[in-house]
């Protein structure tokens, strides 16, 4: 996929330019080293997340269907590298619901 592809997708999808930012500069699962498709939103836009890089996972397609099998915290507990970046940004979703 080029960065044309990319952008077009994102257009088509409503996602930021700081999302096809994130997804040019992350090719590789960051679980496993894979090659990636789009990211993955750690907080989904429909719970108010964001297409932040802090909010983002780049994940191949085995990984992108585990998080969504088994949840973004079980995720996290499973692969330790990418439970820090997860703690985070749900802490964050914490902090927005506390401060609505």
């Amino acid at each position: 996929m080029t960065t044309d592809d990319i952008i077009a997708y994102c257009a088509r999808k409503r996602y930021s330019l700081g999302y096809a930012r994130y997804w040019t500069e992350h090719w590789f699962c960051e679980a496993c080293g894979a090659g990636a498709g789009a990211p993955h939103h750690i907080r989904t836009r429909g719970a108010g997340g964001r297409d932040t890089q802090d909010n983002l996972l780049s994940l191949c397609a085995t990984h992108h269907k585990q998080i969504h099998d088994e949840g973004v915290k079980t995720f996290g507990a499973r692969y330790p590298k990418l439970k820090g970046k997860i703690d985070k940004a749900l802490a964050a979703e914490k902090k927005v619901s506390l401060a609505s």
